[in-house]
């Protein structure tokens, strides 16, 4: 099961935002259920969202 979140942040500050992602990250992979976590920014500067995440889970209960 995997989950894909778009998002931008206000005020935009790329150092933070890549550390941000980088505790998010850390979290999320620590909890029971989730097999994988990936984070990163848009490829295209233009883009309508500028940040994702995409969760991995070891099944759809884990979510609920």
């Amino acid at each position: 099961m995997q989950h894909v979140i778009i998002y931008n942040v206000n005020g935009k500050d790329d150092t933070k935002v890549a550390a941000m992602m980088h505790e998010g990250k850390q979290v999320l992979s620590g909890i029971p259920g989730v097999r994988r976590v990936i984070t990163g920014p848009a490829v295209q500067g233009g883009d309508k969202y500028q940040c994702s995440w995409l969760l991995e889970f070891v099944h759809e209960k884990v979510i609920g």
